[in-house]
């Protein structure tokens, strides 16, 4: 929904809010099926933030950069997972768009090297450590 029809603002920072909170208590519990989909609403969130900043708020609620939900997406599901080519087939096969590949495959793979160089391994990684 974040990457579809002009959402609002206040949609896109209630989904953040719930999201992040359902994924905290998701990684509380142990239970690592509960990763997948909100860490996805975050990275999408997070990528509709940047790209309203990036338009600015005179155009943010007209032209909401889909690219920049979609690339968020894929790079914030990378960093949690640490899959940079699964991240980029996932969020490929939602959009089915050749246009996004290219900087989907950037915004992932830079995303994996930044999470790598901060910690090496991925949350899925650490629950099995429990």
């Amino acid at each position: 929904m974040l990457a579809s029809a002009n959402p609002t603002l206040e949609f896109a920072t209630t989904a953040l809010a719930v999201s992040f909170f359902l994924t905290i208590v998701a990684y509380i519990s142990g239970a690592p099926g509960g990763l997948f989909g909100p860490s996805l609403t975050i990275g999408a969130a997070l990528g509709y933030f940047l790209g309203a900043f990036e338009l600015g708020p005179a155009n943010s609620m007209e032209h909401v950069p889909d690219l920049f939900a979609l690339a968020g997406m894929g790079a914030f599901f990378t960093g949690v997972a640490r899959v940079p080519i699964t991240a980029t087939v996932i969020v490929f096969e939602i959009t089915r768009d050749f246009s996004l590949l290219l900087p989907l495959l950037i915004t992932t793979m830079v995303a994996y090297m930044v999470g790598e160089r901060i910690q090496a391994g991925s949350v899925y990684d650490r629950l099995t450590d429990l």
